[in-house]
């Protein structure tokens, strides 16, 4: 299942670049939490290769030697100004307060006529959803103070639209899409991940918790293969 979900990632990425007109050049970096994991997935994208990473900060493509992603963080990537083509910030925030850092970074980074990308979780979309379209918007009636936190976490398209605009960055457009999270032979194997911590902000939960999260899955019903999906939203500038 490992390389359906990886490849799945891939082309939705792809698609929803490609929607906002995103152009890989020779070099790209990635930050946020899982950043290794998404830079893999972006590498079934023809992104540039994977030079150095770590689960916040990965680096793609050109770039010198002794480029090492130890130490590196969103709001501070070992790269000269103007040497990247592509940077991708996904959810690389703890709420609309923490852009402004990520956002200034990857201007800081990316060449005249390259393009921000900055993702985060859309979280109206998925608090406004029912468990059959985002099986996590379950979270909303078993763990309201969980759902509290996410949406402190989160920052919404116009906290990220407005930041790239008062960076002076040219053409700002946003684009919405489905992230799959993962892809189960059935309910059974859904249910293990979400008692494991699928769902972003469980992790932490006390383990009866998650089961009983997973217990909850159980009782959407229906059989077959299942394919758990968050709402995304992605805001495009380019540099100038």
């Amino acid at each position: 299942m490992a390389d359906i979900v990886l490849q799945t990632v891939a082309e939705e990425w792809d698609k929803a670049l490609a929607t906002l007109g995103v152009v890989w050049g020779p070099t790209a970096v990635v930050v946020g939490p899982g950043a290794d994991a998404l830079a893999e997935s972006l590498l079934l994208a023809d992104s540039p290769p994977l030079v150095a990473a770590t689960s916040e900060v990965a680096i793609l493509g050109e770039v010198p030697d002794d480029v090492e992603a130890t130490g590196a963080s969103p709001e501070g990537v070992p790269l000269p100004d103007s040497s990247v083509d592509v940077v991708i910030a996904a959810h690389a925030w703890a709420g609309p307060a923490g852009v402004p850092a990520v956002a200034a970074e990857a201007n800081r980074l990316v060449r005249r006529g390259g393009f921000i990308v900055l993702a985060e979780l859309d979280f109206p979309r998925l608090a406004g959803s029912s468990a059959f379209q985002y099986p996590a918007a379950l979270l909303r009636i078993a763990r309201p103070d969980v759902t509290a936190m996410l949406q402190r976490w989160s920052a919404l398209h116009s906290h990220l639209e407005i930041e790239l605009i008062r960076l002076g960055v040219a053409t700002v457009a946003t684009d919405r899409f489905d992230l799959t999270r993962g892809v189960y032979a059935d309910r059974r194997e859904h249910q293990a991940a979400v008692a494991g911590g699928l769902w972003r902000g469980t992790a932490g939960m006390p383990i009866a918790e998650r089961e009983r999260l997973g217990e909850l899955v159980l009782e959407l019903g229906g059989d077959g293969p299942v394919t758990d999906r968050e709402p995304w939203v992605l805001v495009r500038g380019v540099a100038r």
